[in-house]
């Protein structure tokens, strides 16, 4: 199946939605995007834009767009950050990707508005936050040694799929008509609360929204 390029009319002629959150979203999901460009064309219009389910291979391509809030990136082949610009991103979810290197993750350092972000459906624990303090350092300007070498690291990992990562990652406990109604509602999700639901649901083994469980 081809990738399709993400080009000015696109971007203008893209369904606009308003999340349950009541914010203004693009939406562009589902299109098997490869690279994120022309979202200028937006004018800036959007509190959140929505990429979920592309192909996205890089995140980089982000203009600097004061009103964008919201970011939707899960379900895509992401394993690298390139040239990422200041803007008002405070909720960025990365969820089912390809990174893998905390090198990479550090390249998203000129965001900082960014409050929130999700690469897996894990949260980190109060007491994991402490270890890391010791471990790595407090912040960025007064890290540890520890923490270079994370940043200097390699990317060694070999790229994975993405439907195989979402079927290892997530759905071991699942029978297969399971797995596939909640890839379904995943692929049909309309906003961040609805896209963590449901991974959650996915990695706990629960069923839709009936609260059934697999173990």
């Amino acid at each position: 199946m081809l990738s399709l390029k993400l080009t000015p009319t696109a971007v203008q002629n893209a369904l606009n939605v308003v999340s349950p959150e009541g914010l203004l979203t693009l939406s562009l999901r589902n299109r098997r995007i490869l690279y994120i460009e022309n979202l200028e064309f937006t004018n800036d219009a959007f509190s959140v834009i929505d990429l979920t389910n592309n192909e996205i291979v890089e995140l980089s391509g982000i203009p600097k767009l004061i009103n964008l809030e919201v970011l939707l990136l899960a379900n895509n082949n992401i394993s690298r950050v390139g040239l990422v610009a200041p803007c008002g991103l405070r909720s960025l979810l990365l969820m089912n990707n390809n990174l893998s290197s905390f090198s990479e993750i550090a390249k998203l350092r000129p965001l900082n508005s960014l409050e929130n972000l999700t690469l897996d459906c894990q949260k980190v624990k109060p007491k994991e936050r402490t270890a890391a303090n010791e471990l790595f350092g407090p912040d960025f300007e007064t890290r540890l040694p520890a923490a270079d070498v994370l940043l200097n690291g390699e990317n060694t990992a070999e790229p994975v799929l993405k439907d195989v990562r979402l079927m290892e990652t997530t759905m071991r406990k699942l029978l297969p008509e399971e797995k596939a109604l909640l890839v379904k509602e995943l692929e049909n999700s309309t906003s961040m609360e609805e896209i963590e639901r449901i991974s959650k649901a996915l990695k706990e083994g629960y069923v839709g929204t009936s609260g059934t469980t697999q173990e």
